[in-house]
């Protein structure tokens, strides 16, 4: 799977999708993909993912955006925003998710 090979294109600079991912975007050729697509997502970023945006586009492949930064340029750890809505129109979050996350002076937002 494609994110198997992120993660090694990682680790050859010291780094992991799980400690050093930002931003995930996938690009899916159907909705109805993200539900497979979400239960092999957990198994490598748990339960504070970084912020997360998944988008049906005209194509026959999965695509997906990744940032990652270094450890040694972000002096905080990550801090993730978990909001669960309490209104009766807005629909629940579907896990793992972050709205957001934080490091240092920088917020980066899911879509």
């Amino acid at each position: 799977m494609i994110l198997d090979h992120l993660q090694s294109e990682l680790q050859k600079r010291g780094m992991t999708l799980r400690e050093n991912a930002i931003q995930v975007a996938f690009y899916v050729p159907d909705m109805a993909t993200f539900a497979p697509l979400n239960a092999i997502y957990v198994t490598y970023f748990g339960l504070m993912p970084p912020v997360r945006v998944c988008v049906e586009i005209p194509s026959k492949e999965i695509c997906i955006q990744l940032i990652a930064c270094k450890k040694d340029l972000i002096k905080e750890k990550r801090k993730n925003l978990h909001v669960q809505s309490i209104s009766p129109w807005a629909p629940a979050n579907i896990g793992p998710y972050s709205q957001a996350n934080r490091f240092d002076s920088l917020m980066f937002m899911a879509g």
